[in-house]
Parts: C-alpha cells; sequence; structure tokens
C-alpha cells in the first residue's frame, strides 16, 4: 500500500480481498509486529487464526 490507510480501511480491504470465503471486517486483527490475521474462531468452530499479510 503506497498511501496511509486507517486500521479499518485496511479491514475492510482484507475482508474484500477474502470475500469468497465469506471473511468479515471484524475477522481481521491488524497485529502490533504489522502481521494481518484471520481470526474466525468467535465464528467457525475449530478455525485457527492464520497470517495473511503484514501491513505498516
Amino acid at each position: 500500500m503506497t498511501e496511509k490507510h486507517t486500521k479499518q480501511e485496511i479491514r475492510e480491504m482484507v475482508a474484500a480481498r477474502f470475500a469468497a470465503d465469506d471473511v468479515r471486517p471484524g475477522e481481521v486483527v491488524l497485529k502490533d509486529n504489522g502481521d494481518i490475521v484471520i481470526d474466525r474462531r468467535k465464528t467457525i468452530r475449530g478455525a485457527e487464526p492464520f497470517v495473511v499479510g503484514k501491513w505498516s
């Protein structure tokens, strides 16, 4: 990303990129170390969080 985005905008962009999997912005976690994590444990039983990229 070349321009600055708010954390909410980043969550929405990630959710849009994974729309085929029905990922929601609330399931996207932006970690302090820069990891972008999709964590679906609240919505899908047995799901494991996984890193899908980095943000800065």
